[in-house]
C-alpha cells in the first residue's frame, strides 16, 4: 500500500457532511437507493459526535488531519478500504452510509466510477469471503462524475430498506478502490489522529478471499472518513 498523501490545507473535519469543499446536496437529505445503483454529494450536515452521536456511528474524531488512503498501482488496483461499527449497546437503525473522497491532482481521483458495500457480521473479524459470510445489506455501483472535483467532497447512499443494527452484530461498509488507465485511482479520506485499532481494515486482495489487515495496527495509518446515517 502507497504510503497516505497529506492534506495540510484541508485538516478541520467536524463530520463528514460539513467535510470543506463538499458538493452541496441539490436534492436535500434524501439521497438515493443503493439498489438504484447511484449515489449524490452531500452538503451540510449536523456535525454529530464522534463514535455513537445521535444519528449516526464513526470511528474518527473531530477536527483531525485529513490523509488520503490510496493503493499502489497497479497490483493494488481494486482493493478495497473497508470500516467497521459494532452495535450499540441498544440497537441502531441504519439508513445509510456517507463516505469521504480525495482529489490530490496527482493520483487520487474522485471522478471515478466505484463499487460500495454494506454488511453484517457476527464478532469483530472481518470474514475473508462476505458474500457467503455475511448478510449483505446494500451493494451499490456509484458512476463516474467529472464534476466531483473538489479536494474533500462526500457521497451518500441510502439503503433500500433501513436496518436495526443488534448488540452483538457488526456493521461492515467497504468501497472498492478502483484506478484507470492513466496511473489515477479512487482515494478515500483518512483520520490519522487519535487513532483506533481493529475497526478500519485493508482487503489486500481484489477478490474473495481477502486478508484484512488493521490499517492501524498493521500499517500505522488512521480510520477512514465513512459513517453509518439513521435514515
Amino acid at each position: 500500500m502507497a504510503r497516505p498523501t497529506p492534506l495540510s490545507s484541508l485538516v478541520v473535519v467536524v463530520g463528514l457532511g460539513a467535510l470543506p469543499c463538499c458538493i452541496p446536496d441539490p436534492n436535500g437529505s434524501d439521497g438515493p437507493s443503493l439498489d438504484e445503483e447511484a449515489a449524490e454529494g452531500e452538503g451540510e450536515g449536523e456535525g454529530e459526535g464522534e463514535g455513537e452521536g445521535e444519528g449516526v456511528l464513526k470511528n474518527y474524531v473531530a477536527g483531525c488531519t485529513v490523509d488520503a488512503l490510496n493503493p499502489t498501482l497497479p497490483g493494488e488496483a481494486g482493493f478495497l478500504a473497508l470500516e467497521t461499527f459494532a452495535a450499540p449497546s441498544s440497537s441502531f437503525t441504519v439508513g445509510g452510509v456517507r463516505y469521504a473522497l480525495v482529489n490530490d491532482g496527482v493520483q487520487c481521483d474522485a471522478t471515478l466510477a466505484h463499487e460500495v458495500f454494506v454488511f453484517v457480521f457476527p464478532g469483530t473479524d472481518p470474514p475473508t469471503s462476505p458474500s457467503t459470510n455475511a448478510q449483505s445489506i446494500g451493494a451499490a455501483l456509484v458512476p463516474a462524475d467529472p464534476a466531483r472535483t473538489e479536494g474533500v467532497l462526500s457521497l451518500t447512499v441510502a439503503l433500500s430498506e433501513p436496518y436495526v443494527l443488534t448488540p452483538g452484530e457488526r456493521l461492515g461498509v467497504a468501497v472498492r478502490l478502483n484506478d484507470d488507465d492513466n496511473g489515477h485511482s479512487l482515494c478515500l479520506g483518512m483520520c490519522v489522529q487519535d487513532v483506533r485499532r481493529d475497526v478500519s481494515f485493508w482487503s489486500n486482495a481484489a477478490g474473495e478471499p481477502y486478508a484484512w489487515e488493521d490499517l492501524v495496527g498493521g500499517f500505522s495509518l488512521g480510520n477512514l472518513l465513512i459513517e453509518a446515517t439513521a435514515p
